[in-house]
């Protein structure tokens, strides 16, 4: 959590912008991102989880700066629409992996629906897939999980008990 240099060990990026933030505190946050803003001087702001850079870009608009901001939406916690609903002036845009985020983000987050935007996960299947087919005649059943090995979210707890029932 929140370790750039074993997140970059992972996952390595040439372009990455350090944003220190000593104080610990909303403000002191707001300001560091307010810097990281001014400094680089942006046309979009793109947020993923960070919902003090929404202040941020308010404050660069005061100044002057041109910068437009998007929010990402991955899941459909509360926190995640009251972080839309009270940034939504700022908010050019938001982007959700699900339908029901879209219609959260109008409902809960007071977002104008022209400004959601719906771009799901996923990858197109093959068109004919190949599958091995064991002795009994009848193809192993393959599971594969997508996502971090978190249970709040992502419940990958759950798939002891499904592989179970599957027996």
């Amino acid at each position: 959590h929140h370790d750039v240099d074993r997140y970059l060990a992972i996952h390595p990026c040439e372009q990455v912008e350090r944003i220190s933030s000593p104080t610990g505190s909303r403000e002191g946050r707001v300001r560091a991102l307010c810097a990281v803003v001014e400094r680089l001087e942006p046309d979009l702001v793109l947020g993923v989880n960070i919902p003090d850079v929404y202040p941020a870009v308010a404050r660069a608009r005061r100044a002057g700066r041109v910068v437009r901001s998007a929010m990402t939406v991955h899941g459909i916690q509360p926190d995640l629409f009251e972080d839309i609903a009270s940034s939504r002036d700022v908010l050019d845009a938001v982007i959700c992996t699900k339908r029901l985020a879209c219609r959260l983000s109008a409902e809960l987050g007071g977002l104008d629906e022209a400004r959601i935007a719906y771009a799901p996960y996923g990858v197109r299947k093959a068109v004919t897939p190949r599958v091995a087919v064991g002795r009994s005649g009848v193809a192993p059943l393959r599971i594969a999980f997508v996502g971090r090995i978190e249970g709040f979210q992502k419940r990958v707890e759950d798939l002891v008990a499904i592989v179970s029932e599957l027996r």
